[in-house]
């Protein structure tokens, strides 16, 4: 395991405030699905025929990737502004910088390298993404589709 994929140290007790919480998350890695970084080095190949709305639809099929671009442009964004959606943060970041940053990300798969483990987040990814399809799909005004949640 590379220093880029090393598991951050887990936390055994509950942390003091908020502030603690926040730090501990911020620091940690954000691993993404093994597919999505297969689709962004494919997309990487031919950065210029890519655009923002290309690119998030690989982006926001991922959960975790949402959350790491998310993380990343409130983070390090100097302009005070509240982008909401996955399109307006790639055009506020840039399909280049996504690129440099983005490339080669750790994965689920490099992070989580114990199969049971692996099986037990493949459930709440899924929770996750069929969340955010629901949300997206009652934010549009195209007829919204039946949705049932994944049981857990």
């Amino acid at each position: 395991m590379s220093p880029a994929t090393t598991p951050p140290a887990r936390i055994e007790r509950p942390l003091r405030d908020l502030a603690a919480w926040l730090a501990a998350f911020c620091a940690a890695p954000i691993p993404v699905l093994d597919s999505t970084a297969d689709a962004v080095r494919e997309l990487a190949v031919n950065e210029d025929a890519v655009d923002a709305h290309m690119l998030a639809e690989t982006v926001a099929a991922d959960p975790l990737m949402t959350l790491k671009l998310l993380a990343h442009v409130g983070t390090q964004s100097r302009r005070d502004t509240d982008v909401e959606t996955v399109v307006g943060v790639l055009v506020l970041l840039g399909i280049g910088p996504f690129f440099r940053h983005f490339g080669e990300a750790p994965t689920v798969r490099q992070v989580l390298d114990d199969p049971p483990t692996r099986s037990r987040c493949r459930p709440a990814c899924r929770r996750c993404s069929n969340a955010r399809t629901a949300q997206r799909d009652s934010r549009s005004d195209s007829p919204r589709t039946a949705w049932t949640p994944t049981p857990p």
